[in-house]
């Protein structure tokens, strides 16, 4: 069995990934837990519309789920850009270390190891005078460890093809059809990780990236991780998703002068729902207006509101509140 068998777009991992891209929509909550900053966007010519932005926390139940289906996108677009111009696409595996290592020291020191193994990998690529693209994806092994899994276009030039079920050159039975690299192996354990290392040819980029991606479904949404880990990074030469705001105009709304914009425009401009409505109006007296006395009450909820008029409204009792 080659890891293209294991991860190939029709196959029942991608279909699962695939799956909970699909799910989390409906597992996504209605209201971000971090007050993330309003965005006021064009969406038609003369018809604009106020929304709530997204705060990018993995732990939040809303905009967790919002980050991982961007993330998503940019693993999948990336890897086909780097497919059609003809790259040839790796899969590789790190991981830490065997029994001595502790799941607290794994958790401090694992950011350093890898960036240590990426920088020496990138230095050889170089030297190869090969891409150096890769999309990293890390998550827990159930032994407590992180662990991560790469897409990259990098390969050491010292791999060699191992069958399924042969001994690899350190004497371990390889799962599956894999490269082994002594180079690889080595340069992992200097950087800090372990030896248990695993690198694959891959038949198609985008299924891998499909398949990779249902962890950031998973154990990355609500999962707490120390605040100097990433759960997901890129090298600079991984492609972006291409900007599809076209021509229509945005602008964030975090200040008085900004809600006043919003106000003095001459169209409409319409709460993209209730919650956005809601939260809205929230954030215009508690953040902006910050009254000391008074509620806003009996304004009338509906998805159609016009926050310029809500705007207007809100101004007056501000005035006559004295703030």
């Amino acid at each position: 069995m080659t890891i293209n068998d294991l991860i190939e777009v029709k196959s029942e991992s991608a279909q699962e990934a695939l799956s909970e891209v699909e799910q989390s929509y409906g597992l996504q909550a209605e209201k971000c837990t971090n007050g993330a900053p309003f965005i006021c966007f064009e969406k038609s010519p003369g018809y604009w519309v106020l929304a709530q932005g997204c705060c990018n926390n993995w732990t939040c139940p809303r905009c967790g789920y919002m980050r991982a289906r961007a993330e998503y996108g940019r693993m999948v677009h990336g890897a086909n850009e780097l497919e059609k111009s003809g790259e040839t696409m790796f899969f590789l595996t790190i991981t830490c270390r065997g029994g001595d290592m502790t799941p607290a020291t794994a958790e401090r020191e694992y950011m350093k190891w890898t960036n240590r193994l990426l920088s020496t990998c990138r230095a050889r690529a170089k030297k190869q005078a090969q891409t150096w693209a890769y999309v990293q994806v890390t998550e827990y092994q159930k032994r407590g460890v992180p662990h991560s899994h790469l897409l990259s276009t990098f390969c050491p030039d010292d791999a060699v093809f191992v069958g399924a079920g042969k001994r690899r050159p350190d004497g371990i039975t390889a799962k599956h059809d894999c490269l082994y690299s002594e180079w690889f192996q080595k340069k992992n354990v200097s950087a800090g990780l372990g030896p248990m290392c695993d690198i694959s040819q891959i038949r198609s980029a985008v299924g891998v990236a499909v398949y990779v991606s249902k962890y950031l479904f998973k154990d990355a949404v609500f999962t707490a991780w120390p605040k100097s880990w990433k759960r997901i990074r890129y090298s600079h030469s991984w492609p972006k998703l291409p900007d599809l705001r076209g021509d229509n105009d945005a602008f964030p709304v975090l200040t008085m002068s900004d809600w006043s914009r919003v106000r003095n425009m001459r169209q409409s401009v319409i709460a993209q729902d209730v919650i956005a409505y809601e939260a809205a109006l929230a954030r215009l007296v508690t953040n902006v207006l910050r009254p000391k006395t008074g509620t806003c009450t009996g304004v009338h909820r509906c998805t159609e509101i016009d926050m310029c008029l809500l705007i207007d409204v809100i101004c007056k009792m501000r005035h006559v509140a004295r703030i």
